[in-house]
């Protein structure tokens, strides 16, 4: 039995969490990324909800990539919505103005004056250690059911404490 405790610790701790703490009118929080897309907005539908009057309605889309030769993933930032068109003041990531990224440990994204969003990577970590980190950063998870791989449908689900 302590084996079996061992080693599933060992394996919570070789998993690789991402982590996006979001900062604007509302305060601080932080976000584990478990889902393949976010949408990133002023607008109530979309995943990540950004306070800010200056703020894009759908401003940007975070969606998860795989690395090339390897299990691990990445995040990549794209501006604008899913139809492709751009949000109006853009994005800018650690002060440079891009169309697009992929995240990097410590990289600072930001919508508008008031908007910004760090990304961060974390590992090392057992799942009850994971859980005390994040009621500490006042996180939240947003895991959203996929209904049809095809479209993305967002369906925010209430957790019980």
């Amino acid at each position: 039995m302590v084996s079996t405790q061992f080693e599933n610790t060992n394996a919570q701790r070789s998993r690789v969490r991402h982590v996006l703490v979001i900062e604007d009118n509302a305060g601080r929080r932080t976000i584990s990324l478990e889902a393949a897309t976010y949408s990133i907005g002023r607008d109530p539908s979309c995943a990540i909800v950004l306070n800010s009057n200056y703020a894009s309605r759908q401003h940007a889309i975070l969606l998860r990539v795989p690395i090339p030769g390897t299990a691990n993933r990445l995040f990549r930032i794209l501006d604008g919505n899913a139809k492709g068109e751009r949000s109006t003041n853009g994005i800018t990531v650690n002060g440079q103005r891009l169309a697009q990224h992929d995240l990097s440990h410590g990289d600072t994204v930001a919508f508008s004056r008031d908007a910004t969003a760090t990304y961060y990577m974390t590992a090392n970590l057992s799942d009850a250690e994971f859980a005390q980190y994040a009621e500490s950063a006042g996180y939240r998870s947003l895991k959203l059911a996929v209904e049809d791989v095809s479209r993305t449908t967002i369906e925010a689900k209430s957790s019980s404490r």
